[in-house]
């Protein structure tokens, strides 16, 4: 009698459901119900749709539909029907289901059905395609966090690795546990004019054979990094005084001046190097390799193929330095400074959305000074600030003269910010200020700040963003993936476009890592509702690839290089009178 009464109750509650069925199958959610059997009592669209075939499910056991596994082990007892039907009345987890097609995530969520004591709702959720994107995710930021440390030409640690693993010896000085470490900075002679008389390809070439020739020249414990360019640091971790680190220096020389075979080139190479012994009172990493690199200049003007240590006189060469930084400070009254614009187009059609402007300094006695140079010297001495500030007033009034005489043009203009810039106080109301003196639309700007700038203090920055976005100014984080940014901070930050850096591109086109990588960004990019633009794009090779990953706009020499103000004016006009014989043509079509 009481089998019968609990089976008339059961029917009693399958019929009081029938009523929600059709609100149930437009649930996208999967959704069942059980019975203390562990027998499916009935189901949504979704969840029948989730079975593979075409299986009827009511009537079976909810355990044999879903058969689930944890890291490779099927689950019985801890089966959530099993868990379900043994007492554990509600909870929620995660769970492998191997299906024909591929295995698949699951959340299961299971509790009793309200007012209902004898049967079990069921919720299952698919979270393959999320757990899948994650697994993207996690791997891109692994490979970025890796590339962001190591030199892509030579595989070799970079000028941050390196200084991050002199942090962790330089602790090991002050408490004692190591005596002396040395520093070696060293740049190959005339590497320029190998590189311009016999290529840049051979030029790569002969980097990686003298980065090799550097760790063979060296003990397994030492380090050996790429600081850019032609320019490599060692660190020896286990010399016992300055004719240790000299005795490597010259062992270091020696190998280089070995004959180097590349293809049908024989080369022979040399080396300036300079040597700093770290002492515990070096506080400032950068003092460390800074002064490395005042005795391998030394080096040179020595006559090249030779090696300096670092003594305090070398400090003369900061004085030539205070020069250019006085000549740097009259640069800006003395009207020695202009900008160039470089075009940012589409991929689609290659129309014209907008310039970034770059900054450039004429000096009187030298000529044009590198921007290499004057801007690390313009960030330390502070007078980014002014130039800055000049840069953006200039950028923005030259933009309103173009909307002024192309009215149609709904050209954008990117200025960088520095970070010295950027941690300004007043920096809104300034932008506020040449916005306003200049009459140009704070949708038309976009401000371009790098991944190390914002990562530096993330909450700041945030809310910095925000307030910057809510007057209308649009948002890009430049060069993309040359930094370490939290990938999952990143969709917090009220960014418009990612900047995809000129070495992902360099290499797009023969480099398969390097092309998933740029790919995974993209979908990023679309994934997080941002624009994306690519750098220093050169090749009709580089410019297909990115067009069949979707990127939507770009800039680089195969556009235009950057142009003076006057030039940028004519392509202009050339551009939009392109675009109107275009849509002329196809209106009479």
């Amino acid at each position: 009698m009481e089998s019968a009464n609990r089976q008339e109750h059961q029917d009693c509650s399958e019929s009081a459901l029938m009523p929600l069925q059709q609100v149930l199958d437009r649930t996208r959610e999967a959704i069942a119900w059980i019975d203390r059997a562990g027998m499916l009592r009935g189901s949504n669209a979704a969840f029948r749709d989730l079975l593979p075939g075409a299986i009827a499910p009511e009537g079976q056991r909810l355990q044999e539909l879903l058969p689930l596994s944890r890291f490779g082990q099927p689950l019985l007892d801890d089966h959530p029907v099993a868990l379900a039907l043994n007492g554990c009345s509600a909870g929620c987890d995660r769970y492998e289901w191997q299906r024909a097609d591929g295995l698949r995530c699951l959340e299961i969520e299971w509790s009793p059905l309200p007012g209902e004591s004898d049967l079990v709702l069921v919720i299952v959720r698919d979270w393959t395609e999320q757990m899948r994107l994650r697994a993207r995710l996690d791997t891109l930021e692994a490979r970025l966090h890796y590339d962001a440390r190591h030199d892509p030409l030579t595989g070799l640690p970079n000028r941050r690795h390196l200084l991050e693993i002199l942090h962790r010896v330089c602790g090991l000085l002050r408490t004692a546990e190591r005596q002396t470490i040395a520093l070696l900075v060293l740049d190959v002679d005339r590497f320029r004019v190998i590189n311009d008389s016999l290529g840049y390809g051979l030029g790569d070439d002969l980097l990686r054979a003298i980065a090799q020739r550097l760790i063979d020249s060296v003990q397994p414990h030492d380090v050996v990094a790429r600081l850019g360019g032609d320019e490599f640091g060692l660190l020896l971790t286990e010399v016992a005084d300055v004719a240790d680190a000299t005795n490597a220096a010259t062992q270091v020389l020696q190998a280089l001046a070995q004959p180097l075979r590349l293809g049908e080139h024989e080369l022979f190479v040399t080396a300036s190097v300079g040597i700093v012994m770290v002492r515990p009172d070096y506080h400032n990493l950068e003092e460390i390799v800074r002064d490395a690199g005042l005795a391998m200049r030394r080096a040179k003007q020595a006559g090249r193929s030779r090696y300096v240590v670092f003594e305090p006189s070398l400090h003369v060469r900061a004085i030539a330095q205070l020069h250019l930084e006085t000549d740097l400070r009259r640069a800006l009254d003395q009207e020695e400074l202009f900008l160039q614009y470089q075009p940012i187009v589409t991929l689609g059609n290659e129309y014209l959305v907008g310039f970034e402007a770059l900054v450039r300094w004429r000096h009187p006695q030298h000529g044009l000074i590198s921007p290499a140079e004057f801007i690390p010297l313009a960030e330390e001495t502070g007078l980014i600030i002014p130039i800055g500030q000049w840069v953006l007033r200039e950028a923005c009034q030259q933009l309103r003269r173009w909307q002024d005489q192309f009215p149609e043009s709904q050209l954008l203009m990117s200025v960088n910010l520095s970070g010295r810039q950027f941690s300004q106080q007043d920096l809104l109301e300034q932008i506020e200020a040449i916005l306003q003196e200049t009459q140009l639309d704070a949708s038309s700007l976009k401000l371009e700040i790098t991944e190390s700038v914002l990562m530096d203090n993330a909450e700041s920055a945030a809310l910095l963003l925000r307030k910057l976005q809510e007057r209308g100014i649009k948002l890009s984080i430049d060069d993309f993936g040359t930094g370490y940014s939290s990938l999952s901070y990143l969709h917090q930050l009220p960014i418009d476009t990612l900047k995809i850096d000129r070495s992902f591109v360099k290499s797009i086109d023969s480099d398969g890592e390097k092309l998933e990588l740029v790919r995974t960004i993209v979908t990023l990019a679309w994934h997080l509702g941002m624009d994306i633009i690519a750098e220093g794009v050169e090749t009709p090779k580089q410019l297909a690839q990115l067009r069949s990953l979707n990127c939507e706009a770009a800039q680089g020499y195969l556009f235009s290089a950057p142009l003076d103000a006057a030039i940028a004016q004519d392509f202009i006009e050339e551009r939009h009178q392109a675009h109107r014989t275009v849509s002329k043509t196809q209106t009479r079509r």
